[in-house]
Parts: C-alpha cells; sequence; structure tokens
C-alpha cells in the first residue's frame, strides 16, 4: 500500500500515460473530487513545489567564482600578490586594477542577465483551478501535485503532465514538445502501450497551451518528472566550457608554462654564474611577472560587454558573455522549425474546387462559414477570416440562420445562412476534415455541372488530398447545398451535399527566413532543422528556406544508427 506522502503513478513499470484510468487513480490514490489539502500537503512536502529546477542555481558568489577562472586572470592575480612581496606597489596595485576592473565586468553583465531572466520567470508564473477538499481552487501552479484534478479552458497552459478525465472541443498546441504545426485534439481514452508523444491523445504535457475547449485532467506528473523536464535535463546537464573559454586556458597553460620554464632557466644561469640565489630569485620572478599580459583579460571583457549590449539592442539576452564568441565561431546551427524558421501560425493556402483549380466560390462558402461559426475558437476559421478580409468579403446581404456545431465524432461544422435578397431558400455550409465531408455528399460539383460522386469521382479526391499530404498541406473539404428554408437545421440534414473543393493551409515560412539561410551559407555556417513534425512538411519547409530536403533523416533512422 502506497504511502499518502508517495502516491504510485503506475502499476509495476508501467508509464503512467500506458497505465488505464482507473489504475492510475488507484495507485495515485485519487477520486473525481480531488485531494485534500492534507493530502496534497503531505505530497508537496515529500516531492517538492512543481517546478523544473535549474541544474545549477545562479548565484552572486558562483557567477563571482567563474570570473576568476581563466588561468590568465589567475597568473595576473599571482603577479600581483607577488609585487605585494616584493613591495613594488605600483605594479601591484595596476594589476589587482585591471583583474577586478575584467572581473567586475563580467559579473555585472552576467549577473544582470540572470536576474532578467529570474524577473521573467516570476511575471510568468501560473495559476490553476484545482479541486481541493471537493472545492475548486485557484492556487498557484507550484502547489500542484500528482493526483490533483485541474480544471482547463481555452488560453491555459498546461501546469503539469496528466491525463484526461473529461474533454469538450478541447484542442491543444503541443509545438514547443513535438514540433507539430498544428493544434491537436485530445479526448479522453485508453493508453496506447508504446506510443510517441505525439500520438497520446488521452494525455497532455507540461509546456503545451490550449487553443480551444474545456478540460478536465488528473495530473499524473510534476516538476522534475514531467516529460518537459527530462528535455531541460538533457539540454542543461552542465555547463560546457565554449571552445573560446578552451582556447583562453590553452593560451594561459601555455602562457605558465613559458613562465615557469623561464624562472627555472634564470635561476639555472644565474647559480651556474655563482649569483645571490635571493637576488636570481626575485629578478626570475620579476621577469615572470613583465611575460603575463596584464590588459588581455580587460579588453576581452570589454569586448564580450560591448557585443552583449549591441545583441541586447536586438532583442537577444546573453546570459554567458563566453557564449558570443562561441556564437561567432560556429559552423553547424540546429534551428526548430515552427515559429523559428516558420511564423507558427495557420495561413490559407488555397481555396480550390473539386479538379484543384482556385475556386473564389469554394473560398466563399468557407469565409460564410467560419465568420458565422461560434463554437470552437480555432486558428483554422482565424486564418480563413483572415484571407476572406483580404479578399473583400462581406457578410452585408447575407445573415445567419442556424449552426451544426463542430464535434470530434463528425469532425465537420455546418452554418445555415440566406441572403436578404432571398429569405425562402438557405445556403447550407459544410466544412471539415475530407473523410467526414465527403461521406455527407451524393453529388460532386464540376465546373459548373453537377455529377454523381461515384467511385471513380471519390478516387480522384482522394488522390488530390495524399498528394497535398505529401507536400505539408493540411486539408480541408468544403460542401454545400441550396433547400428551402425552414427555421433550424441538425444532424441529420448534413445528408445529400455538394461536394465543392478543397482548402489547405500551411504554416508558412518567415519572411527572412531564406535569406538568413543563405547569409549563414555564405559565412560558412551549415543550418539544420530540427522538428517533430511529419517528414513531408519538414520536406517542404526545408525546402522553402532553401535547405537540402532530400538529406532527411527520421527519428526510426536515426535511432537505427550506430555511433561509428
Amino acid at each position: 500500500m502506497p504511502s499518502p506522502s508517495r502516491p504510485a503513478t503506475a502499476t509495476s513499470a508501467t508509464p503512467w500515460w500506458e497505465t488505464p484510468l482507473p489504475a492510475l487513480l488507484q495507485g495515485l490514490q485519487a477520486g473525481p473530487s480531488g485531494l485534500t489539502q492534507e493530502q496534497a500537503a503531505a505530497r508537496l512536502a515529500a516531492q517538492g513545489p512543481n517546478s523544473i529546477a535549474e541544474v545549477s542555481a545562479t548565484t552572486p558568489l558562483r557567477l563571482l567564482a567563474r570570473q576568476f577562472a581563466s588561468p590568465l586572470v589567475l597568473i595576473l592575480a599571482a603577479g600581483a600578490f607577488i609585487s605585494l612581496a616584493l613591495r613594488d606597489w605600483s605594479d601591484a596595485l595596476t594589476i589587482l586594477v585591471i583583474v577586478a576592473s575584467s572581473a567586475g565586468l563580467g559579473f555585472w553583465q552576467e549577473w544582470r542577465a540572470s536576474q532578467a531572466l529570474e524577473r521573467l520567470r516570476t511575471r510568468l508564473a501560473l495559476t490553476v483551478q484545482v479541486r481541493r477538499d471537493g472545492q475548486p481552487r485557484r492556487l498557484p501552479a507550484a502547489e500542484l501535485v500528482p493526483g490533483d484534478i485541474v480544471e482547463l479552458c481555452a488560453g491555459n497552459l498546461v501546469p503539469a503532465d496528466g491525463v484526461l478525465l473529461q474533454a469538450r472541443d478541447f484542442l491543444v498546441s503541443q509545438a514547443g514538445l513535438t514540433g507539430e504545426s498544428f493544434p491537436v485534439e485530445k479526448r479522453p481514452g485508453p493508453p496506447v502501450a508504446g506510443a510517441a508523444l505525439a500520438q497520446r491523445h488521452h494525455a497532455v504535457f507540461l509546456g503545451s497551451s490550449v487553443c480551444s475547449g474545456t478540460a478536465t485532467i488528473l495530473v499524473a506528473a510534476t516538476g522534475t518528472g514531467t516529460v518537459m523536464a527530462e528535455i531541460a535535463r538533457h539540454l542543461g546537464t552542465a555547463d560546457e566550457e565554449t571552445e573560446f573559454e578552451s582556447g583562453v586556458r590553452r593560451f594561459g597553460e601555455l602562457l605558465l608554462k613559458l613562465m615557469f620554464a623561464v624562472v627555472l632557466a634564470v635561476l639555472l644561469v644565474n647559480q651556474a654564474l655563482q649569483r645571490p640565489l635571493v637576488e636570481s630569485a626575485m629578478f626570475a620572478v620579476a621577469l615572470a611577472v613583465g611575460l603575463s599580459p596584464e590588459l588581455l583579460p580587460a579588453i576581452v571583457s570589454v569586448s564580450l560587454a560591448r557585443g552583449a549590449r549591441l545583441l541586447a539592442a536586438q532583442g537577444v539576452l546573453v546570459r554567458r558573455l563566453d557564449a558570443i564568441e562561441d556564437l561567432g565561431g560556429m559552423d553547424t546551427l540546429c534551428t526548430d522549425k515552427t515559429g523559428t524558421l516558420t511564423e507558427g501560425r495557420m495561413t490559407l493556402a488555397f481555396a480550390t474546387d473539386a479538379d484543384g483549380e482556385a475556386s473564389p466560390q469554394v473560398l466563399h462558402a468557407a469565409w460564410l462559414n467560419a465568420s458565422f461559426e461560434t463554437g470552437i475558437d480555432n486558428p483554422i476559421d482565424a486564418a480563413l477570416v483572415q484571407a476572406g478580409s483580404a479578399a473583400g468579403l462581406s457578410t452585408q446581404d447575407w445573415r445567419k440562420i442556424d449552426e451544426i456545431p463542430y464535434d470530434f465524432a463528425r469532425r465537420r461544422l455546418t452554418v445555415a445562412a440566406a441572403r436578404d435578397a432571398d429569405p425562402s431558400t438557405h445556403l447550407l455550409v459544410t466544412k471539415g476534415a475530407f473523410a467526414q465531408v465527403l461521406e455527407a455528399c451524393d453529388r460532386v460539383l464540376d465546373g459548373t455541372a453537377e455529377r454523381p460522386l461515384d467511385a471513380a469521382a471519390r478516387d480522384r479526391l482522394e488522390a488530390q488530398v495524399r498528394r497535398h499530404a505529401e507536400r505539408g498541406v493540411r486539408v480541408l473539404a468544403v460542401a454545400w447545398d441550396r433547400r428551402s428554408a425552414r427555421p433550424r437545421w441538425e444532424v441529420a440534414d448534413e445528408t445529400g451535399l455538394l461536394f465543392a473543393g478543397f482548402l489547405g493551409f500551411v504554416d508558412p515560412p518567415k519572411g527572412q527566413a531564406a535569406d538568413t539561410v543563405r547569409d549563414l551559407a555564405a559565412r560558412g555556417v551549415q543550418v539544420k532543422m530540427v522538428t517533430g513534425d511529419n517528414r513531408h512538411v519538414a520536406a517542404h519547409v526545408a525546402q522553402q528556406v532553401g535547405l537540402d530536403a532530400s538529406a532527411l533523416l527520421t527519428g526510426e533512422t536515426i535511432a537505427g544508427l550506430r555511433d561509428e
């Protein structure tokens, strides 16, 4: 029997996302009313806050110590103390001022950057609606524990990993985790063993955001137990030595060896000439101090600080000054796709008839559907409304009669509208997933003529959808029918429709993406795109921004490669 403070999250060694919901509820000792405040407090004390802790805390002492980690600075500091020992006050003071100025400038720049990041984290701190003692409460997300019941709605950020208990019209953007350009549908359901992150449709994860709908989730993992924390561990295991730091360290070690060699040679020569040992030692040390480049650390710090200010003017926050030199010396840049090379938003690419020809009629019908739709707020309708506005479309002569809302079983939405000049006739416009719209149709629009939707016509339409999918385009279908007016329309009326055409949506590349890739290539920097999106979308975007679309490695291919 697990203790209340350390609930089980899965049966045996099974991950929580593969555990059936009844077993997960039992293992977490949770129920529909949520945890009691005592249970939550005990689990919070045992497991810690729901936050992804940094690998190493940034403290003033740690930052200050890092400024003296360079061998060059240590050589200068040693030279200063030797000068003090020799009572050479002016040299000692000069060296100490230079070392202190260099270290202080680097410390101040990095400390300011760390504080800016901390202020940003504080401003972005989440609060969530959670059930405690059977009552909904607003609590900081950091206080969530496994077993909590959390309510989510459009606009919320998912505060922890968990499984869905209830969901309605629930679309989630998880591009930060999987690279998918478009929101994905999440719904309660049985787990699928071995499913990849993008296929876990019954679960939500920290780092994703709710685009539409509402849901109730059971928190299964928090803080360092989340998928996002695992990614963070891989990315931030420790601050690795930059190439610039390595170069400075090697130069300092070489200089140190040279100084020891000079000191030893001077001592040996002076002893061979039978000169006093103390005077020989003082002369050798003074010579070694003279070899040290007193101004080099200061010059490096000033140059890097100036680079940090220039980058800050471009909206780039530099946390480690040494990283600037590595940035300038890189030869390979790995970049995300969604939101980095692309706009990170859905755009209407085309509106075509059933033959694939551009169709203003299809655009107008789809735009009416999106403009009058009042259900799920989603990026597809936003893209359609924007495209219609750009085309000068207007609802001035139309009025909405009724709406058959979208649901995740039918995967389509129908709007009934009428012209002011012909109120006796209603235009039903249906928009949705291709297969679900097609099953509601018995005819297809061929130019201006209507033809039966036979097997050959279905094959032609399906072939078009496959071709678009291979180019990474998300395709929806549009159908309509004109019928006699009536007060209400229902799901049963979505039959006998006329298949009219297709809508294609893409996440377009940023305007400067291709130029940036070209400029980097001219400077000897290879750009590699890393994305969790499907291979067709990745290849299409790569081609658009000037990358080699044929040089593509899927996750399965990479997993099969040997380290050699």
